[in-house]
């Protein structure tokens, strides 16, 4: 199978992607980035590179039908991993974080070091934050160390925490 390439052509002030398929084209002019769903992130990277599943599937070294599920939002963004949205960033030729959301861009490598840096901002020991969060001082010791990683819930707690003034 030839792999095919699109070349975005300057139409206006978008870019305009000239796809194999119409409704590739369709979406990718579409598609808004600070809109988008991981799922319509990852099909956007992908399109855009020129890449068919099969051939982006081999590159990251998955199985096709795990990035069909991911495009096809059928994998929850919890149970997503972090390594593999990077993965199809950079083989698409994009920023590493481009196919992550806040949650995804915040465990990345070093997330126990983010962690421990906005608990020490803003003064709180761990006993406080564990406190202040409802979970045990070890979970918060185990998330700083990244045995251990927060679930989405705990993230939005603990940003919520931050915006707020109170973490």
């Amino acid at each position: 199978m030839q792999p095919y390439r699109i070349q975005p052509l300057p139409v206006g002030t978008k870019p305009f992607y000239r796809c194999k398929y119409p409704h590739d084209t369709r979406f990718a002019l579409e598609f808004d980035e600070a809109t988008a769903s991981i799922a319509e992130k990852v099909r956007f990277a992908r399109i855009t590179a020129g890449l068919e599943q099969e051939e982006l599937a081999k590159m990251i070294e998955v199985d096709r039908t795990t990035l069909l599920r991911l495009e096809n939002g059928q994998v929850t963004d919890e149970h997503t991993k972090t390594s593999t949205l990077i993965k199809i960033a950079v083989a698409c030729g994009r920023e590493a974080t481009f196919c992550c959301d806040e949650y995804h861009s915040f465990m990345a490598d070093g997330y126990g070091a983010r962690i421990r840096k906005l608990r020490k901002e803003n003064g709180w020991t761990q006993r406080i934050m564990s406190s202040r969060m409802g979970v045990a001082l070890t979970t918060v010791k185990r998330w700083e160390q990244e045995k251990s990683r927060p679930s989405r819930e705990h993230f939005e707690q603990l940003m919520k925490l931050v915006r707020e003034g109170r973490m």
